[in-house]
């Protein structure tokens, strides 16, 4: 099993993340990930219908969006954070599930 697998299409969102994570491509690829934790963008257009259900889900969204960060939460996402809430934690989170 992976550590940290992520779902984020904005690149300079990715150059947050450091090496240690593996990035995937597409949404079809979220409903077969096999990692301690997989980190998506919410703010990604169609990823909750994507999210699988045996898989601890971290994501993250502008914390105007109120409404996407309570459907995550309706659609399986284990954590629902907001964007700045997110990347002040993302080295507690990488160092947790890698």
């Amino acid at each position: 099993m992976k550590g940290v697998v992520a779902y984020v299409p904005n690149l300079i969102d990715r150059s947050r993340f450091g090496s240690s994570v593996e990035f995937i491509n597409r949404l079809s690829l979220l409903t077969e990930v096999e990692a301690n934790v997989l980190i998506v963008d919410l703010s990604s257009p169609g990823v909750l219908a994507h999210l699988p259900e045996n898989q601890y889900v971290i994501g993250y969204a502008p914390h105007v969006d109120e409404t996407l960060l309570d459907e995550a939460s309706v659609s399986g996402c284990n954590e629902a954070l907001a964007r700045s809430v997110f990347f002040r934690r993302l080295p507690e989170i990488l160092k947790t599930y890698e």
